[in-house]
């Protein structure tokens, strides 16, 4: 093992991180069934090759360890529950995912050696900050389709900016962890241009924050930004770098807050408001690039006198009571319950205080806690009992907070397995953010407290997109990328060294599993989509053919035999729409459309007390939903965005 790293060879991990980065947020947020198999099948060839590498042992730091035994627990026992989930289907992607975290974690922590953690907080940085001049230029500029498609779908979602993440407040979220990474970068920065490199990056972060209308992802980030100024040796210039920025930024978020048609009208050519808030972006890009260096540069290391972090608390805590006193609590309350008993509107901006129906959502998952406290209902099966016990008309997948929906899904080990992985995380970083001398610590845990918010009260967490940046981050924070690159060889009181034959054999059983796993999930996806793609063209023999090979690659999944029901039935082959039905609830009884679609397959045939029972069945399942679905159902309710 080397005992330093190759001179120059810090724009590598920079480099592959910010690709990543990138690619997965292109990739929809990494979020459907072919990209995430794919993405998952990748990243654990990768690890197996790493861990094959030649070498006796390999020395990992205590927190790392620790952080990633505890997302294996948690992988591990999402795959067990399996065999009591009530939706095997969602619960199979679920446990693909966890999969492909446990990876990517793996993989980051293997692969940063001592002394590669700056280069690699650069990467997440300089990823996130093209992503959302991805998202500004297809708003503003009309480049690519942007979010027409998602428009075209959900209409109430016009106002919120989403792509290329495909949802709203993960979009947020990544424009949110960009945030405290670039305060920190501006404000200890040692050379004057990348100083102001990070200063112009600022801007577009904080408007594309403001344009996907997610109230949430502002408070995330000035929660990662007080993360920053509490760790800083000299948090003037954090301070001062995050005021100069927000005024920067101001003039473009009243332009597009004024700006007629810019937050509505995705896809539409650039007009003249559009020319407006772009002309006001830039104009504060050149001003915070050319004014912000000099200025903190003067500010020097004049500390604040007597500010500690109860300080920076304390002043967090009046600005939300300020903030409820203001709005009136009434307001406040309803962004998260809903009390008319129908859905959430999409829409919205930040003044917004349409509800979201969170408090529903939590509720409704600790009584399915209640129901199993033991081993939870199962990996993804939160969407079927809401369905049956929600008190709202409209069907969801997720709780809309991570830790929650482990609670209901997975019983007390789910939650307490994703707390111990970021306890290890803080274990491992705070003491290095406490020393002065290693601020890059700060910065990343900036970042992940910043990820965290999203992870609390939103469904963020399952969007790879934002997992991907948390990972690598917590990987910095619990390894040993931040030591000197001449400790590579020599690991400290909080390492260990593990033989590298155990390493390879742990690495090539996991990853065999989860390889397998990824490719079924995305060759079943991908023959899911040819169906729809056939079925839109008229081939429904082709269509036919498809949903077989899906349900072939994935024979425990309902999902298959109900569209080959939904074909059937367009084909007029009722009979055979009832045998493909009737195998979809055997495989799911406890989903209410299969029953509503084989209540209306009944009723082609003539049965009418076997469509009545059915139709009985499917509103016992989904008391509240059924009503307002057609009786048939030939629209698969898509799981994002929510």
């Amino acid at each position: 093992m080397p005992i330093a790293a190759p001179p120059g060879s810090g724009w590598i991990p920079a480099l592959a991180t910010a690709i990543v980065v990138v690619s997965v947020a292109l990739a929809g947020g990494g979020y459907g069934g072919v990209a995430l198999g794919l993405g998952t099948i990748a990243t654990w060839i990768a690890v197996i090759v790493v861990a094959l590498a030649p070498g006796e042992t390999r020395v990992l730091s205590r927190p790392f360890a620790a952080a990633l035994a505890a997302l294996a627990l948690l992988a591990g026992f999402a795959a067990l529950s399996l065999g009591w989930s009530i939706d095997r289907d969602t619960g199979f992607a679920d446990v693909v995912r966890l999969g492909a975290y446990l990876g990517g974690f793996g993989l980051a922590g293997l692969l940063l050696r001592p002394g590669s953690g700056r280069p690699a907080l650069a990467g997440i940085t300089a990823g996130l900050v093209v992503v959302c001049l991805l998202a500004l230029g297809s708003r503003l500029l009309g480049l690519g389709a942007g979010d027409a498609q998602l428009v075209a779908t959900m209409p109430s979602s016009a106002g919120r900016l989403s792509y290329p993440v495909g949802y709203w407040n993960a979009l947020g979220s990544i424009a949110a962890m960009a945030v405290p990474m670039l305060v920190w970068f501006a404000s200890s920065g040692r050379r004057r241009a990348s100083v102001a490199l990070a200063f112009a990056a600022i801007p577009p972060a904080l408007l594309t924050a403001y344009m996907t209308s997610s109230r949430g992802a502002l408070i995330a980030a000035a929660i990662g930004v007080l993360v920053v100024i509490a760790a800083a040796r000299y948090r003037t210039r954090p301070v001062l770098t995050t005021a100069i920025a927000a005024l920067a930024t101001g003039p473009a978020v009243l332009a597009a807050a004024l700006g007629a048609g810019i937050l509505d009208g995705p896809g539409s050519p650039p007009g003249r408001p559009e020319l407006i808030v772009c002309a006001a972006l830039l104009a504060g890009v050149v001003a915070v690039a050319l004014g912000g260096p000099p200025l903190v540069a003067r500010a020097g290391k004049s500390p604040i006198p007597g500010l500690r972090m109860r300080h920076l608390l304390a002043a967090a805590l009046v600005a939300v009571v300020m903030t409820v006193v203001l709005a009136g609590p009434g307001r406040i309350a309803g962004d998260f319950a809903v009390t008319s008993g129908k859905e959430a509107t999409a829409g919205g901006n930040q003044l917004s205080v349409s509800g979201s129906g969170r408090a529903q959502f939590w509720s409704t998952a600790i009584d399915a806690f209640a129901a199993d406290p033991v081993h939870g209902i199962g990996t993804g099966s939160f969407g079927l009992w809401w369905n049956r016990h929600g008190s709202l008309e409209t069907p969801v997948r997720d709780v809309h907070s991570e830790p929650i929906e482990l609670l209901a899904e997975l019983g007390p080990v789910g939650p307490l397995a994703f707390l111990a992985f970021f306890v290890a995380v803080a274990v491992g970083g705070i003491p290095r953010a406490r020393n002065r001398d290693d601020p890059p610590a700060g910065a990343a845990l900036g970042l992940v407290a910043t990820g965290l918010v999203g992870i609390l009260i939103d469904w963020t967490w399952n969007v790879p997109a934002v997992a991907v940046p948390i990972l690598v981050a917590a990987a910095v924070l619990s390894g040993r990328s931040l030591d000197p690159a001449v400790a590579a060889g020599r690991p400290s009181m909080r390492a260990m060294r593990v033989p590298a034959p155990a390493l390879a054999v742990a690495a090539a059983a996991l990853g065999v599993a989860a390889i397998w796993a990824g490719g079924v999930l995305a060759v079943a996806t991908d023959r899911l989509e040819a169906s729809r793609d056939a079925v839109a063209a008229g081939d429904l023999p082709a269509a036919a053919r498809a949903v077989r090979a899906a349900a072939a690659a994935e024979p425990w999944a309902a999902e298959p035999w109900v569209r080959l029901a939904e074909v059937e039935k367009a084909a007029g082959n009722m009979e055979a729409g009832r045998v493909a039905i009737s195998r979809a609830i055997e495989l799911s009884p406890d989903d209410f459309r299969s029953w509503l679609l084989a209540s209306t397959i009944a009723g082609e045939l003539g049965a009418e007390a076997v469509f009545t029972a059915y139709a009985e069945r499917a509103l016992e399942l989904a008391p509240l939903v059924v009503p307002r679905v057609s009786i048939e159902p030939t629209q698969r309710f898509a799981p994002a965005p929510q």
